[in-house]
């Protein structure tokens, strides 16, 4: 296991979120949806709306947990869904794949979210 501080070189990334349930693609396009995972960020998530900080609890080999902060900052109505789903989601993760320039986050078997480096072109 590693510290919260440390994470593998291939997760510290922007990463733009491409399908969680219930939201189309271009929604998600939209509102620019993204974890951010660098540590230059503070490890945080974009929904639309305003930040709000991500801690990765544990990584260890293929196994990750993760915990949101809540965001002090302004609420927007039309991402307000979004971002609760998001957190809702992240909150049941337990495994991540990195295929490329993608990442798939699933809890057990089930894919619960995928993303897209922010960096590949």
């Amino acid at each position: 296991m590693i510290s919260k501080q440390n994470l593998p070189i291939e997760l510290e990334r922007q990463w733009m979120l491409m399908s969680i349930t219930g939201f189309t693609k271009e929604k998600l396009i939209k509102n620019k949806a993204q974890l951010d995972l660098t540590q230059y960020s503070g490890r945080k998530a974009n929904l639309g709306c305003g930040d709000f900080l991500v801690e990765v609890l544990q990584v260890n080999a293929d196994k990750i947990k993760f915990k949101t902060k809540e965001n002090s900052s302004k609420k927007c109505i039309d991402s307000d869904v979004l971002e609760y789903v998001f957190r809702n989601e992240l909150g049941t993760v337990n495994r991540y794949k990195i295929e490329g320039h993608f990442l798939k986050l699933y809890k057990n078997d089930k894919i619960v979210m995928e993303f897209v480096a922010a960096d590949w072109d």
